[in-house]
């Protein structure tokens, strides 16, 4: 997903991504368990941005929507 995209604050989505791009390195070294995990926080983060105001309520859908599939293909718990 293209976080920037999204419109939301720069130093938001420089966190965010940097986060995305830690997933991204675990799913490429094939350790499926440690994505699984950081996509759980992920998802966190973003629920706890949305409820202080930082992210508005589609901004925090589009990426716990991402997430979630991402979850799916990597079939985590």
């Amino acid at each position: 997903m293209d976080i920037g995209s999204l419109g939301i604050d720069a130093k938001l989505t420089k966190k965010l991504t940097k986060k995305q791009e830690s997933i991204d390195k675990s799913v490429g070294k094939g350790n499926t368990k440690k994505a699984c995990k950081q996509l759980q926080k992920y998802i966190k983060f973003v629920t706890k941005k949305q409820s202080k105001g930082k992210l508005d309520a589609s901004q925090a859908t589009a990426l716990t929507a991402s997430a979630s599939c991402e979850s799916v293909v990597l079939a985590c718990p």
